[in-house]
């Protein structure tokens, strides 16, 4: 009723007609989902697959009705959607009955021409997982953008893979002391002479943390913040337990505090650009990078996150290749993920740069 509504009233269709129309047409989508979803592959293969796919011809119409109100929710969710339809058929397809009376080699055949059958799909549900992806760089990043993130981590890890590193919990803030020998040459650190109402609490929630108690971390940071309202450390290490919690509004506001109390320091910075960049505030994100790497212009893990930012989220894989390069560098390549990473983006920024007449 509301769909035909909206397609009635001419003149008189608005926005919000609309709106509720595109949603309507999302709701009405899901029975043929399910319906697709629910039939199972039995053998003869040929029959039921041809019934499946009947069935999937109509949840695709279904998406597409959906998506061609240009309802921003709307499109995300339905592009989704119509992407798992064709993750799900060559799923099933590989996973179908199998004929009966076939020996060993004849059902490892069997197998192999399964799997030739799924490739087109799978190839179809990456093409649309990533026009969804590809979102981000207009500054769309929903909860169906990123399930569409996270599919195409499944399906193609080398190139969609890619995960920022926070960094570490500050244990100590007090400030190294060198003791040097006779000739003035530096030996052994001695411990700091360092305030215990301070390193006392931080090494204390460090212990907690390292032993699998974050909760009383966080009593130990928030009762630190209290007393010592100048510093840092606390709020920052707060934001770094909110961000592996997922909580990132709540990591926001923590660093936000740690960062007017210790501003343009490089930790601070890479843990807002981590925040920003869950949050879909990419922008934002870039900019935090860039004042860590101003700071600390060698900070391996700002190198990768800001990488990360850069090819997944703003669509510069062009500009990402320098970071990962830089962080590989300073790591000693030591890290083969990495590695993985820039020899895939090599190989899809050579023909970007070639095509501009530029010689990689």
């Amino acid at each position: 009723s509301i769909i035909a509504a909206d397609a009635g009233a001419g003149g008189n269709r608005t926005n919000r007609t609309r709106y509720l129309a595109a949603w309507a047409a999302l709701e009405l989508a899901t029975p043929a989902r399910d319906a697709f979803r629910a039939i199972q592959l039995t053998a003869p293969l040929k029959k039921s697959l041809a019934t499946k796919k009947g069935a999937m011809e109509d949840a695709v119409r279904a998406y597409t009705a959906a998506a061609d109100y240009t309802v921003a929710e709307v499109t995300t969710a339905a592009t989704f959607e119509l992407a798992e339809l064709y993750r799900h058929l060559g799923k099933d397809i590989l996973e179908s009955e199998r004929p009966r009376g076939l020996d060993a080699d004849a059902l490892e055949q069997y197998a192999t021409l399964l799997e030739e059958q799924t490739y087109p799909f799978e190839e179809k549900a990456i093409e649309i997982h990533a026009i969804n992806a590809a979102r981000t760089a207009s500054g769309v990043y929903d909860e169906w953008v990123r399930r569409s993130f996270a599919a195409l981590a499944g399906l193609m890890p080398a190139r969609y893979g890619k995960t920022e590193v926070p960094g570490d919990y500050i244990v100590s803030i007090a400030p190294p002391t060198v003791e040097a020998d006779a000739a003035g040459a530096d030996v052994t650190p001695v411990p700091p002479l360092a305030d215990p109402a301070i390193e006392g609490p931080l090494q204390a929630a460090g212990q907690q943390v390292a032993g699998d108690s974050p909760d009383s971390a966080a009593a130990i940071w928030t009762e630190l913040a209290a007393k010592q309202p100048v510093l840092a450390a606390p709020h920052y290490n707060l934001g770094l337990l909110a961000m592996r919690r997922g909580q990132w509004p709540q990591a926001l506001t923590h660093l936000e505090v740690a960062q007017a109390r210790a501003d343009g320091d490089a930790d601070v910075q890479d843990a807002l650009g981590v925040t920003y960049r869950n949050l879909g505030r990419f922008g934002e994100a870039e900019a935090a990078y860039h004042a860590a790497l101003t700071a600390a212009p060698d900070r391996t893990l700002t190198h990768r996150n800001l990488g990360v930012l850069l090819d997944l989220y703003l669509q510069r894989p062009a500009d990402a290749l320098p970071h990962f390069e830089r962080y590989q560098a300073l790591t000693g390549a030591t890290d083969k993920q990495v590695a993985g990473w820039i020899a895939e983006l090599k190989q899809r920024v050579a023909p970007a740069t070639q095509a501009a007449g530029v010689v990689p």
